[in-house]
This record gives structure tokens, C-alpha cells and sequence, in this order.
């Protein structure tokens, strides 16, 4: 999986894409997002308009009654130029 971390301009878009149903609606389309590839995953694409992409690995999945708590290694992260100094 990866964690995009979003902007204040596209909250309503992230907001938008996690109460979604991706079976149902097409939240790209949708939300007018645009799907990238990771760079260290095959199988989760990044939001390229969200300025830091953290590409995650699970590695154990807990199960806690009416959740699942994901542990992850991150395999990669993406900065946008513009958030670096």
C-alpha cells in the first residue's frame, strides 16, 4: 500500500477516496487524481498530485476483533522537490 500524504487543497479529494468504494466508483476519474507508478511497488500506485508518497510493505497483519492492524516496511518515499531545502 502507500500513504499519500495530501494537502489542504486535496482534502475533499483524499477525504473523497477513502470513504469511497474503488468496486463501485472510479475515485481517479472521480476526483480528477492522476495514478503513477511507485517507485519500489508493482502493485499500489501513488497519487501524483500529493507532494510525499510512502510505499509500504506489509509484513504481519494483527488481527483486533472488528479491525486489522497492518504492519508495514517502508520500501520507499517520494518528495516533491518543492518540500525539500
Amino acid at each position: 500500500f502507500v500513504v499519500n500524504l495530501t494537502t489542504e487543497k486535496l482534502a475533499r479529494a483524499t477525504d473523497y477516496c477513502g470513504v469511497k468504494s474503488g468496486a463501485k466508483v472510479d475515485k481517479w476519474a472521480d476526483m480528477k487524481l492522476t495514478k503513477g507508478k511507485a517507485a519500489k511497488l508493482n502493485y499500489a500506485p501513488i497519487i501524483e498530485e500529493c507532494p510525499v508518497n510512502i510505499e509500504c510493505k506489509v509484513t504481519e497483519i494483527k488481527e483486533l476483533g472488528t479491525h486489522h492492524m497492518f504492519i508495514a516496511k517502508v520500501m520507499g518515499v517520494q518528495v516533491s522537490e518543492d518540500y525539500l531545502n
